[in-house]
């Protein structure tokens, strides 16, 4: 005689609580580097931010880097700083605006993420990527140049593109509104002109 196996009991409602659940801790710990942007994202800390057990934390998320992988996917949708276009340098030049304009939508969590180990840790997630994407727009323009001279390039328009650009265009300088996007377009189409005259 079989056996007849048992069905996983699976209950709308249960699965409906854990999302909501695994919703607070990310939404606690991006507010807690916001708010606090030298304090450390652990399972104890986000946990308190969200009124949750630790070991509900630790359900959702078995390690620290599970929960900070999460949390910067979260705010890379955010801020769309692995989004670069890679279908040429005039798409990436164009795209700084929009760029520009999540980063002052999200003023403090872009602060915070600059200031703190924990911004650092996470954004070197997608450092890769944005070589990547910027190395394919730039394909065309860079073709005829030695690999030493493709890398500065890459490297010149990657520091451009990011959040330090604008957090010291934005902090340290008089460039105001949406001056900071001006100011990385002028100089990227600079960068690219003279690359295609070498």
């Amino acid at each position: 005689m079989s056996q007849k196996r048992k069905r996983p009991y699976s209950s709308p409602l249960r699965q409906q609580q854990a999302a909501v659940t695994h919703r607070r801790i990310i939404d606690a710990a991006i507010a807690l580097l916001t708010a606090r942007p030298g304090s450390e994202i652990s399972h104890e800390s986000v946990g308190r931010a969200a009124a949750i057990a630790v070991r509900t934390v630790y359900r959702h998320f078995p390690t620290r880097s599970d929960l900070l992988d999460e949390v910067w996917e979260e705010l890379d949708q955010r801020l769309g700083l692995s989004k670069l276009p890679t279908t040429g340098s005039a798409a990436l030049v164009e795209f700084v605006p929009e760029l520009f304009a999540r980063l002052d939508a999200n003023a403090a969590l872009v602060n915070a993420l600059i200031t703190s180990n924990t911004g650092h840790e996470m954004s070197r997630r997608t450092g890769e990527r944005r070589l990547e994407a910027i190395e394919r727009s730039l394909a065309d323009e860079t073709s005829h140049l030695s690999r030493a001279e493709r890398n500065r390039l890459i490297g010149l328009v990657r520091v451009l593109t990011s959040p330090m650009t604008w957090h010291v265009l934005h902090e340290k300088t008089r460039v105001t509104g949406d001056e900071p996007a001006r100011a990385v377009t002028w100089a990227l189409r600079q960068l690219i002109a003279a690359t295609e005259r070498r």
